[in-house]
């Protein structure tokens, strides 16, 4: 079974911009593997696989200074990445869903690196050791139970975060012997059949009045101003703070659920029919 954990990282300044730098090589490795792609079908209705990608990305980096500064099996994941990118698009094309083509990223679209554990990726002490970039400071605030196997340095509202899967095996809860359904509802978020009550969190109504005046903010800033970024990344921040609130209060319903019915049943409702 997998389980990610997920860190806070507090890097310096010069660690910031290594991290940016990475990000951004990967950005262009997966832009340049998509555009290979799509130019190779559209002129020569030739498919381009993974392998023959990855190939290329090896002889690319004996001339490249920037893939040379990009730990190899990082940007193979990359790689992968686009692939499953490509994999779901023919099967939502087979199953006669919208296909959905792989699209191009964008700056503020591809936040994110994969590593193969020991292998760019490690911690040592209270630090993590990343390839290129050194040792980062990282907040464990939890012990991590079972073997890692991948870590992902991620970007999000201008923090820096790394999550590790973790493969486990789970241990058997005490037996309760209670059984369980839910209700999910709109007064309620949860009710239970032995009339327990879970309220819904109103977090996004508590901080309507700051969205409001961060999003006015944004909106008088000049487009591509330093100050116009700096107010975009407010309002990401509070909206984290609001998802982070939520997960919270999931995550804690889940937990008492779990620890007190041996079965849950939850209602299975097609809203379409109504």
């Amino acid at each position: 079974m997998l389980k990610t954990y997920k860190y806070r990282l507090y890097p310096t300044q010069k660690q910031v911009q290594a991290i940016d730098a990475m990000i951004e090589t990967h950005r262009h490795i997966y832009n340049n593997a998509l555009a290979e792609r799509k130019n190779s079908w559209e002129e020569r209705r030739e498919s381009v696989s993974y392998g023959q990608q990855s190939a290329s990305y090896k002889q690319a980096r004996e001339f490249n200074q920037y893939y040379q500064k990009t730990n190899f099996s990082s940007a193979q994941r990359t790689l992968r990445r686009l692939d499953r990118a490509f994999r779901a698009f023919f099967r939502r094309a087979k199953a006669g869903e919208k296909p959905g083509y792989p699209r191009f990223k964008g700056r503020n679209r591809f936040d994110s690196v994969e590593f193969t554990y020991n292998d760019g990726v490690r911690i040592k002490g209270k630090a993590l050791y990343v390839q290129h970039i050194g040792h980062i400071k990282i907040k464990l605030h939890r012990p991590i139970n079972g073997i890692i196997k991948t870590a992902i340095i991620k970007r999000q509202a201008g923090r820096y975060y790394i999550c590790f899967s973790v493969e486990y095996m789970p241990e058997p809860l005490e037996r309760t012997g209670a059984v369980v359904g839910l209700d999910m509802g709109i007064s309620n978020l949860v009710t239970t059949s032995d009339d327990t009550f879970f309220p819904p969190p109103k977090y996004l109504r508590q901080s309507e009045r700051q969205l409001r005046r961060l999003q006015r903010k944004v909106a008088r800033r000049r487009k591509g101003s330093n100050r116009r970024r700096k107010a975009v990344l407010e309002l990401q921040r509070l909206h984290q703070h609001i998802a982070n609130q939520r997960r919270d209060t999931a995550h804690k319903i889940a937990r008492y659920l779990v620890d007190n019915y041996d079965l849950i049943a939850v209602e299975n409702l097609t809203l379409k029919d109504f």
